[in-house]
C-alpha cells in the first residue's frame, strides 16, 4: 500500500546510518524526498583551521554516492553560531526554511519520518500541525539522553515533540529508559540500527593490509569516531601506552575527525606513542569495510553511546569488540564470544580487556553470526510496520 505513497524525511546528515535506512526504504515507495539540516558557516573549515566545523561541511553532510532515482535529496541550510542562544531558537528557523523549500519544489507527501527529535522532529510535528500528515520520528542519541536534561526549555520541547508525534522509534534500550524519565504519554518502540550486509563482510585481511599499506606483522587495534569527548579517544591512547610496554608491534589506528585531533596528537607526541597510534582522519563510509577486515579488534571507547554502529559493522566484517560499558555497547556484547566490555574511562580496564582480545582464539563464525540480528533489512522490516499501520484507513 505505500508503492504510490510519498515519504518526506527531515535528517541532520545524509550519510552513513541515516543514508543507508532511507536507501533501502526508497524501493517501497513511489518518492522519497530528503531535507537535510545543513550548516553552511561550516564551509569555513575549507579555508581556515577549523577542525570543529569539518564533520558539518557538505562533503561530509551529503554522500549522494548510489542514491536511488526516487530520492531527491536537498539542503536546508542554516546560519547560526554554536552557542546555546541559537540552538534554542534553531527549531523555528529550521521549520521556516523547510516550508520555504517544501514550496519552492512543489513537495507532496503523505508521511513525513524524522531523525533526531530536536530540531528535525520539532519540524515533523508543526508539518503535521499544518498538512494533517502522520509523523514517525526516530530519537538516536543526545536528543533524548542530553537535551531533554539540560534546561526546562528543552524538556518542554521534547515533551511536546513526543507527545505530538503518531509513533516515537528510538535505537536502545538505555535510550528508552531516557525517555521513561520524561513525563510523556507516548510510549517508544525499540528499532536498533544495522549495518549494510553488502558493504560490511569477510574480505582477507592480507589482501586488505595489502591494500592499505598496513605492516603484516602488526597487532591491529582499530578505531572509528569523531575526535569528541564522548567518544573517548584519550582512554584509549592512555591503553595503548600502557600495552606498548609489553607489545611493541602494536598500531592503533584511529579513523575521524573532530575538535579534539590537535590535543590527541599532542597526548600521542608527549608519550612518545608515533609509532604505535597514527590518526588517519575522516575517510569515506565506504572505505571503512577495508580497515575493519585489516584489523585485529575493533575498540570503543565511548563514554556514551546511543547505540553504536560501527561496532556492528566491525562484527560484520568478523572482528571481535572491546567496549566500555556507555548505555548501547553493552546491549550488543551480550557474550565474550564476540567481545568484551570495560569501565568507561579506565585506561587500564581498558588496556586489560585489549590485551585479552588480542591473545584470545576468536570464533569468526559466531562474531558473524551475531552480527545477523543487526542488519539494516531486519530494522527496514521493521520500520515499514510502522508506516503501513499510520497509513491502514
Amino acid at each position: 500500500m505505500l508503492e504510490n505513497k510519498n515519504i518526506l524525511f527531515l535528517t541532520h546528515s545524509y550519510a552513513n546510518f541515516q543514508k543507508d535506512q532511507i536507501e533501502l526504504l526508497a524501493p517501497h515507495f513511489n518518492k522519497v524526498y530528503v531535507l537535510v539540516r545543513y550548516k553552511p558557516i561550516a564551509e569555513i573549515s575549507n579555508y581556515i583551521h577549523y577542525i570543529e566545523a569539518k564533520n558539518h561541511t557538505y562533503k561530509n553532510q551529503f554522500d549522494l554516492n548510489s542514491k536511488p532515482a526516487n530520492v531527491t535529496v536537498l539542503a536546508v541550510p542554516l546560519w547560526y553560531l554554536p552557542f546555546d542562544f541559537f540552538y534554542k531558537r534553531l527549531g523555528n528557523y529550521h521549520l521556516r526554511i523547510a516550508k520555504n523549500i517544501i514550496r519552492k519544489h512543489k513537495i507532496t507527501f503523505d508521511i513525513i519520518h524524522a531523525h533526531f527529535l530536536w530540531t528535525a522532529g520539532y519540524v515533523a510535528v508543526k508539518l503535521k500541525e499544518m498538512y494533517n500528515i502522520p509523523i514517525v520520528i526516530t530519537g538516536h542519541g543526545e536528543d533524548i539522553y542530553d537535551y531533554p536534561f539540560r534546561n526546562k526549555f528543552y524538556m518542554e520541547n521534547i515533551k511536546y515533540i513526543i507527545d505530538h508525534s503518531n509513533y516515537l522509534i528510538t535505537v536502545s534500550k538505555s535510550n528508552y529508559v531516557c525517555i521513561q524519565k520524561i513525563n510523556i504519554n507516548k510510549t517508544a518502540i525499540i528499532i536498533p540500527n544495522g549495518f549494510k550486509t553488502e558493504l560490511f563482510y569477510p574480505k582477507s585481511q592480507e589482501e586488505c593490509r595489502n591494500k592499505l599499506k598496513i605492516p603484516k606483522n602488526k597487532k591491529i587495534i582499530l578505531n572509528v569516531g569523531n575526535l569528541v569527548l564522548l567518544k573517548g579517544t584519550k582512554y584509549l591512547i592512555d591503553a595503548v601506552k600502557i600495552l606498548s610496554n609489553k607489545y611493541p608491534d602494536i598500531l592503533c589506528i584511529i579513523i575521524g575527525e573532530g575538535g579534539l585531533r590537535n590535543s590527541l596528537q599532542k597526548q600521542i607526541t608527549k608519550l612518545n606513542l608515533q609509532n604505535n597510534i597514527k590518526l588517519i582522519g575522516a575517510i569515506r563510509h565506504e572505505e571503512i569495510s577495508d580497515w575493519m577486515n585489516a584489523c585485529d579488534i575493533f575498540a570503543l571507547p565511548s563514554i556514551r553511546e546511543s547505540f553504536g554502529v560501527v561496532q556492528i559493522e566491525a562484527m560484520a566484517c568478523g572482528k571481535p569488540v572491546v567496549a566500555t560499558i556507555n548505555g548501547g555497547s553493552e546491549e550488543i556484547i551480550t557474550s565474550e564470544d564476540v567481545g568484551f566490555l570495560c569501565e568507561k574511562e579506565n585506561a587500564i580496564d581498558l588496556a586489560e580487556k585489549l590485551e585479552m582480545a588480542l591473545n584470545k582464539n576468536w570464533v569468526k563464525e559466531k562474531i558473524l553470526k551475531h552480527a545477523q540480528n543487526y542488519t539494516w533489512e531486519r530494522a527496514v522490516k521493521e520500520i515499514l510496520n510502522v508506516y503501513v499501520n499510520l497509513m491502514k484507513p
